[in-house]
């Protein structure tokens, strides 16, 4: 495809996430036909569901050392879990990390795997976020909300209204 943003907006309030894009053929003409339209609408969709993070979220933090990924990994894989998504890093002498789960067929984990994991990593270390991502907690309890930054979730959060308002632009 050979296809250019010329323009982008994106915006957030709380969860939401708000993006316009306005696409045209890399030699500047606009796209032309329903069709046309449409294979594009196809192709940014996939494009997003492979970016977007799917399964349980485990949360991590602990003193960071030599190999500690690979180890969280060995484990996951050696209880039967996929990594569908990470987010990792450290902050100070700290690891962080959020790891996305799934099961070896692509469904939910189950919740005795799960803590199978905790204890082999250890109990302390690894912490399951059942909760929304885009509801967090202030240091004195009330309830915040917050947007989720990650590309993906951007994308993810307003596609139908994306994909579903491709029109003819006028250059």
């Amino acid at each position: 495809m050979q296809y250019v943003v010329f323009h982008a907006a994106v915006s957030s309030k709380g969860c939401i996430a708000n993006q316009e894009y306005f696409i045209r053929q890399k030699d500047g003409s606009t796209l032309n036909t329903e069709g046309e339209r449409h294979k594009l609408r196809k192709c940014l969709i996939a494009a997003v569901e492979r970016r977007v993070s799917h399964g349980l979220r485990l949360d991590m933090r602990t003193q960071n050392r030599m190999k500690l990924l690979s180890d969280v990994t060995r484990v996951f894989r050696e209880n039967g879990l996929s990594i569908s998504g990470a987010e990792i890093g450290t902050e100070g002498d700290k690891a962080v990390g959020t790891f996305y789960v799934t099961d070896a067929s692509g469904n939910d984990v189950n919740p005795n795997t799960v803590e199978i994991v905790r204890r082999e990593i250890g109990g302390s270390v690894l912490v399951v976020n059942k909760s929304s991502p885009c509801i967090g907690r202030t240091k004195n309890g009330n309830v915040e909300e917050r947007p989720r930054l990650s590309l993906g979730n951007l994308l993810w959060a307003q596609l139908e209204r994306l994909s579903g308002n491709f029109s003819l632009i006028r250059s």
